[in-house]
């Protein structure tokens, strides 16, 4: 199926990049539409729940980074974040 064309804007500043792009791309043998329509899927695969998120650093207190290196640990904050299932990650993050 078809759904006909699309325009995209293409600002002055930007021309030399869309030419080199297309040059790119009859260089390879493949089509600027499929390019940017396999970006496009991609993009809507990641984002088409949400946003995707990123990982949360959670920094220690001064007091506690000092006593974790006075006791050989060279511990400058810790991760948390959360598996695709839900389940809860937290991992020191070091020197």
């Amino acid at each position: 199926m078809t759904l006909g064309e699309a325009h995209i804007y293409v600002a002055d500043h930007q021309k030399r990049t869309w030419q080199d792009f297309k040059e790119i791309c009859r260089r390879e043998g493949k089509s600027p539409s499929k390019k940017i329509l396999a970006w496009i899927q991609k993009y809507v695969d990641l984002h088409r729940h949400g946003n995707p998120q990123t990982l949360m650093f959670r920094w220690l207190r001064e007091e506690a980074r000092r006593e974790l290196k006075l006791a050989g640990r060279p511990v400058v904050g810790s991760v948390m974040y959360y598996t695709s299932q839900g389940k809860r990650v937290q991992a020191d993050v070091i020197d």
